[in-house]
């Protein structure tokens, strides 16, 4: 190997094993609480707003439905907004398609953590962005590992 191609090996290994890790450990924590949610008691909840925003920090324009509904458990009231673990943004048509699924004072299942139970979702499980994080940030790490053993044995 030319001291360039090694020199770019290191480079790739340098790069790709840290970003891999940490892709890789901010996934878990999402994937934990998916796994753990499908477990969470459900309780009856009742939709209070459905709307839609626009995040103004993306180009071009990308939209979020926000749910709030509201629920009781064990005589207390609780209000949240959480449709699932990941917020999600997308056109406004996708955005106004998900709000509709949710019209004012319709019943919902509401998913609850049973020693916070301020803390909910409407749609419980492993969402599809951690799982996404959590495969490309294992294959960094893969290919920034198998990059360093070259740039080892270059030597």
């Amino acid at each position: 190997m030319s001291l360039i191609q090694t020199i770019f090996v290191l480079i790739i290994a340098l790069l790709f094993i840290p970003i891999g890790i940490i892709s890789c450990l901010s996934s878990v924590s999402g994937i934990f609480q998916g796994i753990q949610s499908l477990f969470w008691p459900r309780i009856q909840g009742t939709i209070k707003k459905a709307v839609i925003e626009q995040n103004k920090d993306k180009s071009p324009s990308q939209y979020m439905a926000k749910v709030f509904y509201e629920y009781e458990v064990r005589g207390a009231l609780y209000h949240s907004h959480r449709i699932s673990f990941k917020d999600s943004f997308s056109s406004k048509v996708e955005a106004q398609k998900i709000a509709n699924r949710y019209p004012l004072g319709s019943k919902v299942k509401v998913h609850y953590h049973p020693r916070k139970p301020q803390f909910s979702v409407l749609h419980a499980g492993i969402s599809i962005e951690d799982i996404g994080m959590f495969v490309v940030g294992g294959g960094l790490l893969y290919f920034g590992i198998e990059s360093l053993k070259a740039f080892i044995a270059s030597f």
